[in-house]
């Protein structure tokens, strides 16, 4: 599959509630090096600056973005839509149809308290990861992973100023330096 573009839109966040949701569905995006992170609801700049600073110190160009028009945005994408929701075809379906579209850009909307019906005609897909409530941060690591593999959540920028090498026995070094190994260690 070619390289595309994914954005992620969380609806309706909640500064108080949703602080932590939102932080982990933006740290998500980074983990696999999305462009952009929208949201809407409330405008917090607690969760624009944890996502930043934890982009840069490790390696990520994932642009986040509050935004007032989140229907605008879906409605106006150059890209295939995808709606995260427990009432969507399976991901299992839905992922290969995806990735094999001449699409350049995907947007992955996840919902929040309520999502209005509209959003769901709205969409090219709306997409099911299991049948059984669970979180918007696991639908959308298993979406990306099926989408993207895993690549880019062992792949970070050379020149970010922090790193982690993982070992078998779950020791590393943050800030360790390029080429430094340990005896036995296996690294990504």
């Amino acid at each position: 599959m070619e390289t595309k573009k994914i954005s992620v839109l969380r609806l309706g966040h909640r500064r108080i509630r949703d602080q932590r949701l939102s932080t982990h569905i933006g740290l998500t995006a980074a983990l696999f090096n999305l462009e952009t992170v929208y949201y809407s609801g409330d405008h917090d700049q607690s969760l624009e600056e944890s996502i930043r600073s934890v982009a840069e110190k490790w390696g990520s160009a994932t642009r986040i973005s509050h935004t007032e028009t989140p229907f605008k945005i879906i409605k106006e994408f150059q890209g295939t839509t995808i709606h995260l929701t427990m009432y969507g075809a399976p991901h299992f379906e839905v992922i290969p149809q995806v990735k094999n579209e001449n699409q350049k850009s995907i947007l992955i909307i996840v919902g929040g308290a309520k999502v209005p019906a509209h959003v769901y005609k709205m969409v090219d897909y709306n997409c099911a990861v299991g049948y059984f409530p669970h979180s918007e941060v696991s639908a959308l690591a298993l979406t990306l992973y099926e989408l993207v593999g895993k690549n880019p959540i062992y792949t970070k920028d050379p020149g970010a100023p922090m790193k982690l090498r993982g070992g078998e026995k779950g020791w590393g070094k943050k800030q360790q330096k390029v080429g430094e190994k340990k005896e036995g260690e296996k690294t990504f």
